[in-house]
């Protein structure tokens, strides 16, 4: 975001609100307030940056969070995940082993349900009740989950659940121990 902002001229704050808000109302708005389509020199750099801005995928946001969180994720004693999305969503190999995948990434290729999928039909309602919670009031859970392996077994947990906002997107951040 520094380095977007940097590059086009653009505020922090504008970068991160255009996340927040959603990027084609903001641009909208932006447009019609100031004229970005051309300066005295060409296209303007600014709507340069809009442009790209508005390109940023989920999977980007998910990428560039994680690299954040690498510290976490790499050494964390806890199994560790980020759920953006049924899509976006890392994992440390603790997670996936406990889980009984062989890597983060074969855990995060799986695009079928994440709650129908990794999650006990019981315990189902409590995790999908903390995560609204952690997106509709920022609220963070301690809960008892369990888990789904692959290999059709499963395993008792206790869960906590953190909401985090990253360049305007709200995500849960969990963090797993064996019951």
């Amino acid at each position: 975001m520094k380095v977007l902002a940097e590059q086009t001229g653009i505020r922090t704050s504008t970068l991160a609100e255009i996340m927040r808000r959603g990027q084609k109302k903001i641009l909208g708005e932006y447009l019609s307030r100031r004229s970005l389509l051309h300066s005295n020199r060409g296209l303007n750099p600014k709507l340069i940056g809009w442009l790209v801005l508005a390109k940023l995928s989920h999977a980007e946001i998910l990428e560039s969070f994680r690299e954040q969180l690498a510290e976490i994720l790499d050494n964390s004693d806890q199994a560790v995940y980020l759920y953006l999305d049924e899509i976006n969503k890392v994992c440390n190999q603790k997670f996936a082993s406990l889980l009984g995948y062989k890597s983060a990434d074969e855990w995060a290729a799986v695009r079928a349900g994440f709650a129908e999928t990794f999650v006990t039909p019981k315990d189902r309602p409590v995790l999908v009740t903390a995560y609204q919670n952690a997106m509709n009031r920022l609220v963070g859970s301690a809960i008892s989950v369990r888990w789904k392996k692959k290999n059709g077994g499963e395993v008792p947990t206790k869960t906590i659940l953190v909401p985090v906002v990253f360049e305007g997107h709200k995500m849960a951040l969990h963090f797993i121990s064996p019951a």
